[in-house]
């Protein structure tokens, strides 16, 4: 099973543009592809803070998603830790997993950051309200949020562009669109998914003609 990170960045036009940042490894690329030409294309020339983080996490640890069957051993860790084993373990795992998360993008940007909102196994009304409230918060054209998607614990993307997240009590899965992601962040936007099949996001934009 692969599990590919896409950035998708939405511009000022928001819908009628995106573009992608596949974050691959340092020795990999895509076949007959020069590397500095992709890194070129997507930056930004002019400065854009990045204020407000959402990161949502459908992690249901202890419960594997109907579509996804484990090799022993399989790869487990999130963010360098074991939600299995070692210190922090069980359902607390999730909690230190948003903190390791978050302390990432800090160093990322470590004086840019002023909200971050972590969303541990929400429902899709829970991430609608916290985008909403960053937005709000940061309404300059020159203030970008960035959603970070981790759903290792949930279906893999539809076909037709959708993630998956809980209902409160945990006994369904429910579809949330991209499109409605989007809307929600608002624009200036980053998203970026940690989850099998993330390239079928890709694809369901590229055939919305977005």
């Amino acid at each position: 099973q692969q599990c590919a990170r896409w950035a998708i960045r939405v511009s000022a036009r928001m819908l009628h543009e995106h573009q992608l940042l596949l974050a691959l490894p340092d020795e990999g690329g895509w076949p007959g592809e020069e590397r500095g030409d992709e890194i070129s294309a997507w930056r930004m020339r002019e400065r854009m803070k990045t204020p407000s983080l959402v990161l949502v996490l459908a992690l249901n640890i202890g419960v594997d998603p109907p579509d996804v069957t484990k090799p022993t051993p399989c790869a487990r860790l999130e963010c360098w830790l074991d939600p299995l084993a070692g210190p922090v373990a069980g359902q607390k795992a999730i909690e230190a997993i948003a903190t390791a998360l978050q302390q990432q993008y800090e160093q990322w940007q470590p004086r840019g950051t002023k909200t971050v909102r972590a969303c541990l196994d929400p429902t899709a009304q829970e991430v609608r309200k916290w985008c909403a409230s960053l937005r709000r918060a940061s309404p300059g054209r020159d203030e970008r949020l960035l959603l970070h998607f981790n759903g290792h614990g949930v279906p893999r993307p539809t076909v037709n562009g959708e993630v998956w997240l809980f209902n409160r009590t945990f006994t369904q899965y429910h579809p949330v669109s991209i499109l409605d992601l989007l809307s929600w962040l608002g624009t200036p936007c980053v998203l970026v998914f940690d989850c099998h099949n993330a390239g079928r996001l890709n694809e369901a934009l590229a055939a919305m003609g977005r």
